[in-house]
């Protein structure tokens, strides 16, 4: 599919814009007095490849943690501020690679003159994130995507005014149509790279379905330059979601797919608890292999003969099998590790 053409440039280590691969970007859902627990969460995104990293920036405090992180980590952090300027500019001096600001939170645009010198002399980009739920009251006689547009666009139009072009733009509401909708529109009207995705998409189930349509219909008209599937859930779970989609689209060739049999009366081992346990150990290989988990030797090996390598459940024993043809039996004691290390084998031979 054909990618809209926008600007482009980098965020700190990463490119961004239609010259570029699409980003896959999450957010630390860690407290920020938490430094361990969000430097692990960090250590746990790069395992996972995530491209980018948000993290939230409510005050002072938060400013020490901030620099922690930093100095923690290659992976290119952006500084989520709300209502306050001061932090932006703290943060930019600290090295944040990019700012994410809200227009509904942050309506005092006279700021933005400073704003716009830090961003240039810390050679940082911004994100103009505008969420349906934050929306300044003066677009109150608006309908529901006219208010997202309209906030992104008069924001915008300060930046330009002072010369600022390294502007990433995020329209979001949880409603799909209207998320799509605002979408649609100002990638008609701008050639800003473009962040997608849901907000406040729900839990792990329902989120995933929503924000899967909403951020698929986008990148199939070219939309989309940084994914983030928003959930009520692990950033780990939004990595692995953003991954597949993209994978699932063709617009990720670096990405495992896992395919597995739905069981049935000739099951012999438990296919969801195994499938979720490769699935798992697969989130840290960035290589493209297709990997199949089957219940039972009957079927499961003629069904899975288009995966690269395969495993077959059987009641004590489980096959492994490459293009469909059986390379070894396994005891069932110790499968994932012992299929695992095939699944290795298989790619450093590849």
């Amino acid at each position: 599919m054909d990618r809209r053409i926008t600007r482009s440039f980098k965020i700190g280590n990463i490119g961004i814009g239609s010259n570029y691969p699409i980003s896959i970007q999450s957010m630390l859902k860690v407290q920020n007095t938490d430094v361990e627990g969000c430097l692990n969460q960090i250590k746990e995104l790069e395992k996972v490849h995530c491209d980018l990293i948000r993290v939230s920036v409510p005050d002072e405090q938060s400013l020490k943690t901030f620099e922690i992180l930093q100095k923690n980590t290659y992976i290119p952090l952006i500084a989520d501020i709300h209502y306050s300027y001061d932090l932006a500019y703290k943060v930019l001096e600290l090295g944040a690679k990019k700012i994410r600001m809200n227009p509904g939170n942050m309506p005092n645009f006279a700021n933005i003159e400073k704003l716009v010198s830090e961003l240039k002399n810390n050679h940082a980009c911004i994100r103009i994130g505008v969420n349906s739920g934050s929306i300044n009251k003066s677009y109150e006689n608006l309908n529901e995507v006219d208010k997202i547009l309209q906030s992104t666009l008069d924001c915008l139009s300060v930046f330009e005014n002072f010369g600022f072009h390294d502007i990433v733009l995020g329209l979001k509401s949880s409603s799909i149509e209207t998320t799509i909708e605002a979408n649609e529109k100002i990638a008609k009207l701008t050639d800003y790279p473009m962040h997608v995705g849901l907000t406040e998409s729900g839990p792990l189930r329902e989120g995933l379905v929503k924000s899967t349509i909403a951020i698929s219909r986008l990148l199939e008209k070219g939309i989309g330059d940084t994914v983030r599937v928003s959930l009520s859930s692990s950033p780990i779970e939004e990595v692995n979601a953003a991954k597949t989609i993209l994978k699932s689209l063709g617009l990720k060739k670096d990405v495992p797919e896992l395919v597995s049999c739905p069981t049935c009366a000739r099951t012999k081992i438990d296919v969801q608890l195994l499938s979720e346990k490769i699935e798992k150990r697969l989130m840290e290989i960035d290589k493209n292999v297709k990997i199949a988990v089957m219940g039972c030797p009957l079927n499961g090996i003629d069904e899975g003969k288009d995966a690269d390598l395969g495993i077959a459940g059987g009641e004590k024993e489980s096959i492994i099998f490459v293009k469909g043809k059986q390379v070894a039996r396994i005891s069932n004691e110790n499968m994932v590790e012992e299929f695992m290390n095939f699944v290795h084998k298989y790619l450093e031979d590849k």
